[in-house]
């Protein structure tokens, strides 16, 4: 911020991520906070995916620094149990986003006290996604989804522990929520490869991502019907086709 003020240019939005994309990391708000406040920029929390896990008190710690959030988002069809697409925001303050996005019109008017949410957003109208949401709460209850999501952090821990158990794999970083990251001792290109026999056998679907400058690959486990055997049968398929590649005691090559 201070090399762009040199510049002559106005530090004003600062996006902070809970639970990236490739690896589940999360930003350090209670730094980011103060540094925002002190520039007066907006913070944004982008908690897409792991959001859902702050029912939890257990993870709650991770998003130390909260009270500088202007904004938060989370999209609870991504863990949640909610169908795509419902997506939650809060904001610190609402006057502004209605100063922002409000077009009042005389054909427009509106019942005073009453909250308007066409200006909360660009369009006029809008699908009635909360009704998913609240659905979804009623069936379940606040226990139901925090076992949800226990449940699948259990996962991911005893799929990594699997991978460990094979002196041909690397778990890197550590599992983060319900996201393991693993690859293949020393050798990106083994491990691409891997990913793409084990994408090309249609059995098992995953995607790559990188973590320093190492290509990973990235299992996620967020779905409602995942079982302990559904982890069980996913490893053996991993562990078959990577013995096409790799036979057990064989050295990797190194890139």
């Amino acid at each position: 911020m201070e090399v762009d003020k040199s510049m002559g240019l106005i530090p004003f939005f600062v996006v902070a991520t809970l639970g990236t994309t490739g690896i589940c990391a999360f930003d350090p708000l209670d730094e980011l906070g103060p540094i925002c406040e002190e520039n007066k920029a907006w913070l944004h929390i982008d908690a897409a995916y792991a959001g859902s896990a702050f029912i939890c008190e257990e993870y709650r710690y991770l998003m130390n620094g909260i009270d500088y959030a202007d904004s938060f988002n989370v999209n609870t069809h991504k863990w949640l149990l909610v169908n795509v697409g419902c997506s939650a925001m809060w904001v610190k303050d609402g006057f502004d986003v209605v100063q922002a996005m409000n077009v009042q019109r005389i054909y427009l008017d509106d019942v005073q006290g009453v909250p308007n949410y066409r200006h909360w957003q660009l369009p006029l109208g809008r699908k009635f996604s909360a009704l998913k949401l609240w659905t979804v709460l009623k069936m379940y209850g606040g226990e139901g989804l925090r076992n949800h999501i226990r449940s699948q952090v259990g996962f991911a821990q005893y799929f990594a522990d699997l991978v460990r158990s094979d002196e041909r794999f690397v778990v890197e970083p550590e599992p983060s929520m319900g996201l393991t990251c693993i690859r293949l001792v020393e050798s990106d290109k083994m491990t691409r490869k891997l990913l793409d026999n084990l994408v090309a056998s249609k059995q098992i679907f995953m995607v790559p991502t990188t973590f320093r400058n190492r290509f990973l690959i990235r299992v996620v486990i967020c779905s409602h019907f995942t079982t302990k055997e559904d982890i069980d049968v996913s490893w053996d398929i991993i562990k078959r086709e990577t013995d096409i590649l790799v036979p057990p005691g064989n050295r990797i090559s190194i890139d």
